[in-house]
């Protein structure tokens, strides 16, 4: 979990200080529920946003796979054929120069 991310919540859900005991932890999590809550919320949200949006075709100049394993993609190689709702482990996402390279992708959905 990004230490900055924590900051910009707990700064949002103290009103920038001016509620402190709003955010005091217990362990890693928070004494006050409705803190633990809108916190887990904060990290759904934010797992949510980095995520490519849906139907945008995003080009790809190879290197480490850029989606969780779980989420389905169509691919366009750049020998021109498209593969559609695959999901993301399933491809290699390198590229060695050969037309089954990955050119493009476009995140379809989540497997349920």
């Amino acid at each position: 979990m990004d230490e900055q991310m924590r900051e910009k919540f707990e700064a949002w859900f103290s009103g920038n200080g001016e509620y402190p005991k709003a955010i005091e932890r217990s362990g890693d999590g928070y004494k006050l529920m409705t803190a633990v809550g809108a916190w887990e919320a904060w990290k759904a949200c934010a797992a949510a946003l980095s995520q490519p949006a849906a139907a945008e075709w995003i080009e790809w100049r190879g290197g480490a796979q850029p989606v969780a394993d779980d989420i389905r993609v169509d691919v366009e190689f750049a020998g021109g054929d498209i593969e559609s709702g695959t999901v993301a482990k399933a491809w290699d996402w390198t590229h060695c120069e050969e037309e089954y390279d990955i050119v493009r992708y476009r995140v379809t959905k989540a497997t349920p």
